[in-house]
């Protein structure tokens, strides 16, 4: 199965979509409502027209992308972190 095809199932099945980003993602907008989800090209999209990942499922794995984005995410020495927000502090020359 190609993107194409997988956004015509979604597009067949009452959801909408974006144009793919050159990023490799795409927004879904869920059927009857204003929500929508950030795919991934490829595998991701594929198995969610195909029913093997839901709406919830992918929005989970974006929700644990940006902890782990957030919690390892390198520190600039002149920084300190408060709880995901950075305070640059001033310099000392």
């Amino acid at each position: 199965m190609t993107d194409i095809e997988a956004l015509d199932i979604l597009h067949a099945q009452g959801h909408t979509a974006a144009t793919p980003d050159p990023n490799g993602s795409v927004r879904v907008w869920i059927q009857g409502s204003h929500d929508a989800v950030v795919v991934k090209t490829g595998r991701e999209l594929h198995e969610l027209a195909e029913g093997k990942l839901s709406f919830d499922e992918i929005r989970e794995r974006r929700e644990d992308e940006a902890l782990t984005e957030r919690c390892v995410r390198p520190i600039a020495s002149n920084q300190i972190d408060r709880g995901g927000m950075s305070e640059a502090m001033p310099s000392s020359d």
